[in-house]
């Protein structure tokens, strides 16, 4: 396989011309976000059936035009591992999520490979080979680039063609192609990568019942996403997370006040910000209980209930045990709270009811029971 690696627009465009007649692209990036809010993108690699190509995206005047229109190509298969953030960067700087694509690690799952499996063990265990990720943590801003890191960059995506060989073979042998179709939906929208300020809040945890503390984390949180967002830095360098819940929970509405919150930046007690928080702090004094989060459905099982949930945990892992596919891919911990509690479920759809959720509905009827052989009909002697 040639490669190469691309530093201008016309030998880009050549590039693209030729892998435009492919049918399957295995792809990647590499990106440094350590101080920043929006990755920085600074290559691409991309590999066909005889060429693979590191394109340098941090070359001065480089059209990326072409490349994104091989990202466009509905003819083209474009396989990734674990692609959140790279289609991140995609949808950033052109506005699209590559379609069709394929995610190795959502098909690792489906093959029985543990949650989250890592790119390294899916090629000793897929391609046989393994990976160096020596210049895993390099300076990708760094130019020139060496010759040991551009080695590392074209491997990932060489080697990723042969991992995705591999596991498509098995994948259709075990008859779950249509799994892999229906979970890539979820990748395949764009609002998946587009941060709402307004739900940020939902990552953080807050000790207390008081309205106003719940209304301040919920303004606090947008506001520091908005600023980072502003800024382009990490949100943790706008305002950490603990020093955020600490004002929170205290609702400072004076300067004074807020000036006494622990760990407080010195940037955050200027005038202009200062004065921000302290209306956001305000308008939070006078909420009302609807800013209360939601309830948690899993803290208000009765007794019976939590039963239930032990019940289908076991029966979860034995069929995934059973059924060779990662019990996380199979129903997440909110699926079976979901269905003891009575609301509807992906677990009752599609591939997972077939495998799990309309017997996991039986079993909680008393019309199934657990044995070591699996989930069997109640009753019959085994």
């Amino acid at each position: 396989m040639t490669q190469a690696l691309i530093t201008n627009s016309s030998d880009l465009a050549a590039l693209c011309g030729r892998l435009q007649h492919e049918t399957v692209l295995t792809v990647d990036t590499e990106f440094m976000r350590e101080r920043t809010y929006y990755p920085q993108l600074c290559l691409i690699q991309v590999a066909g059936t005889a060429e693979a190509a590191a394109i340098d995206a941090l070359a001065p005047n480089l059209d990326l035009n072409p490349f994104w229109e091989l990202m466009r190509n509905k003819n083209i298969l474009k396989v990734f591992h674990a692609p959140r953030q790279d289609i991140e960067i995609f949808v950033n700087l052109a506005g699209l999520v590559p379609q069709p694509l394929f995610d190795t690690q959502i098909g690792a799952m489906a093959m029985g490979f543990a949650d989250q499996v890592s790119y390294a063990k899916l090629a000793e265990a897929l391609a046989n080979t393994t990976i160096n990720k020596e210049e895993q943590f390099t300076d990708w801003t760094a130019r020139p680039l060496r010759p040991a890191q551009l080695d590392y960059a074209l491997q990932d995506v060489i080697v990723l063609r042969r991992v995705y060989e591999v596991m498509h073979a098995k994948l259709q042998e075990m008859n779950r192609l249509p799994w892999i179709a229906e979970e890539t939906s979820r990748l395949n929208d764009i609002n998946t990568y587009r941060v709402n300020p307004e739900t940020t809040w939902e990552r953080l945890r807050l000790r207390s019942n008081k309205p106003s503390a719940w209304a301040a984390l919920r303004a606090l949180t947008a506001w520091r996403e908005r600023e980072a967002m502003r800024v382009n830095r990490p949100r943790q360098m706008v305002l950490k997370d603990d020093v955020l819940t600490q004002i929170a929970m205290t609702v400072p509405t004076t300067r004074e006040a807020l000036s006494r919150t622990r760990g407080l930046p010195g940037s955050l007690n200027k005038d202009a910000i200062a004065e921000q928080i302290i209306a956001l702090m305000l308008t939070a004094k006078q909420a009302g209980s609807d800013a209360l989060p939601p309830r948690n459905d899993n803290a208000a099982l009765t007794p019976a209930q939590e039963d239930s949930l032990d019940l289908l945990r076991l029966a979860l892992k034995i069929v995934a045990r059973q059924a060779q596919v990662a019990p996380r891919l199979l129903a997440g911990s909110d699926d079976l709270v979901a269905m003891v509690v009575g609301r509807d479920t992906p677990l009752l759809h599609g591939w997972r009811a077939e495998l799990f959720g309309l017997a996991a509905k039986r079993l909680l009827a008393g019309e199934m029971a657990i044995t070591v052989k699996g989930l069997v009909e109640a009753g019959i002697n085994n």
